[in-house]
């Protein structure tokens, strides 16, 4: 057997290179990380960013009813680690909805897109979808890294959040960034406490430049070291939740999420403890849930993750004199609030917020609902489906998935069904926001026009297609049809012939263009 090249040995997680390579790895990919394979639909969908809209108004709502002279200032949404910027669009589209619907013109707000690696920057500020918050002075841009930095500048404003310019409790959103960023692992065991440190191995074949090539290829063996729960960190108050779990557990495994907690005490630093936060990821929410579990598991999909302690973060902000709700206990996707500065028994329509939006139709229940939609859609028929798609708000991720099945029975539906499906269509484009390699919503609309033999709208949404994903077979075949059933043929001919540039040897394709070009001939 091979020996196992040692990348480091015995070295705290949190301290570990693993969090070097996962920044190179955000870092190198850009967009592309989220088009590719870092799973994101989950917690970047108009359902949760909806809820996620309805408890934040309810937030600002409730603090200025409780604090008029809050009117004269702005409230301040900080999203961490924001990567594609998909649940910023559905966030900003459903807050703004919200707020004009209640004709709220006092209520202002400046949402902030985060990430640690300017390369996201440069992609948010240059996407059409944003455009409009950029100019309405809705939203803005900061380079911010959760695990080092202490300054939040933003990069439109030019202005830094800080204790002189936050004046209202600034809202954050957390996203499966908790689960990516540094953690630290302790093993307990004979009623003792041990930091578990890791070694890192792999192939030799593995290694360029001293680098592993592939990530999920290294192999993580831990060993553990007893350590005084006392003076382990410089935090006393992560230290008395370390004593707190050396006392409560006992034969078990848990993570220390250092990186967040340490985001969270300077978020309370620069707000004056004034911070209403909003988190969603896979996580154990209580401490019932940590007891006699295995080794922390890293999961790899491009980049790697952990499952969140969100116990450990619930204890920092009481220790911080706040407050915080969990949901009940469920498989899946976990979603918290955690409250600085305002106890949550003093907002009463954040409260009913939470109860509807978390505790009733939970987020996980609705990716569960649509997983199941998703895998079943073959077997449900055309009223179902357009239900489905209702539900997800006219999610265009949704429509992708179901459209070959509402295309194959569209035809036969009931016509009020029918309609209803098209009147949906203008909502999924409006909620299209565009990443490459992602899934091609135009196309998805254009063949179900196509399908309905609305040949010029078809067209239409071919053309976006090409424009924004380029030139390919299908794209120049089906316009091509569309055209020859529109009666222009010499252009229809065109393009056939320019679908066989992608294709040369594709036997319909030929055929048509063979056909199509005879009747000109005999005209």
């Amino acid at each position: 057997m091979e020996k196992l090249y040692c990348i480091e040995e015995q070295k705290r997680l949190s301290e570990s290179f693993l969090w070097e390579l996962q920044r190179e790895y955000f870092h190198q990919k850009g967009i592309d990380a989220w088009g590719q394979e870092v799973p994101f639909f989950i917690t970047s969908n108009p359902v949760i960013t909806a809820k996620y809209a309805n408890i934040t108004l309810d937030f600002m709502l409730d603090w200025t009813n409780n604090h008029p002279e809050s009117k004269q200032h702005c409230f301040y949404i900080l999203e961490l680690g924001t990567g594609s910027g998909m649940f910023s669009y559905y966030t900003l589209k459903t807050l703004t909805h919200l707020i004009n619907q209640l004709q709220r013109d006092d209520m202002r707000f400046c949402y902030v897109m985060s990430d640690f690696t300017n390369n996201n920057v440069k992609y948010w500020q240059q996407h059409p979808s944003l455009k409009q918050f950029i100019e309405n002075g809705t939203l803005d841009f900061a380079t911010y890294n959760l695990e080092h930095d202490k300054d939040i500048k933003l990069i439109n404003a030019g202005t830094v959040l800080d204790k002189t310019s936050i004046h209202n409790p600034l809202i954050v959103y957390a996203n499966y960034i908790f689960d990516t960023v540094s953690h630290d692992s302790f093993t307990i065991k004979n009623n003792e406490l041990y930091e578990s440190v890791v070694t890192l191995r792999t192939n030799k074949n593995n290694m360029k430049r001293k680098r592993p090539k592939i990530s999920s290829e290294i192999k993580i063996q831990y060993d553990e070291r007893p350590i005084d729960p006392n003076h382990y960190y410089e935090d006393p108050f992560i230290n008395k939740i370390l004593n707190h779990y050396a006392e409560e557990l006992n034969d078990t495994h848990f993570l220390i999420p250092t990186a967040s907690l340490r985001s969270i005490k300077n978020l309370s630093e620069i707000t004056q403890n004034k911070m209403f936060m909003i988190t969603s990821d896979k996580a154990k929410s209580f401490l019932s849930e940590m007891k006699y579990i295995n080794r922390p598991n890293l999961a790899f999909h491009g980049s790697f993750s952990f499952t969140v302690n969100y116990d450990a973060i619930a204890r920092y902000f009481q220790h911080l004199g706040g407050d915080e709700h969990r949901p009940a206990l469920r498989e899946g996707l976990k979603t918290c609030i955690f409250s600085l500065g305002a106890p949550l028994k003093t907002l009463h329509q954040t409260q009913r917020s939470i109860q509807r939006e978390i505790d009733g139709f939970m987020p996980s229940e609705y990716f569960a609902y649509h997983q199941f939609m998703k895998n079943n859609k073959n077997l449900l028929d055309a009223h179902t489906l357009s239900t489905y798609l209702k539900l997800s708000n006219h999610d265009p991720y949704v429509f992708h998935h179901i459209a070959p099945r509402i295309n194959e029975i569209i035809n036969d539906a009931y016509t009020s069904t029918k309609q209803y499906i098209i009147d949906m269509i203008p909502v999924i484009v409006d909620n299209f926001y565009f990443i490459p390699t992602s899934h091609d919503t135009y196309f998805d609309v254009g063949l179900f026009y196509h399908t309905l033999e609305k040949y010029d709208k078809a067209i239409t949404f071919y053309n976006l297609s090409k424009k924004h994903f380029g030139e390919q077979f299908n794209v120049y075949y089906n316009l091509a049809l569309c055209h020859f059933y529109l009666d222009n043929r010499p252009h229809s001919l065109k393009l056939f012939k320019r679908s066989l540039d992608f294709q040369s040897d594709n036997n319909t394709a030929r055929e048509w263009t063979a056909y199509v070009e005879n009747l000109i001939n005999s005209e």
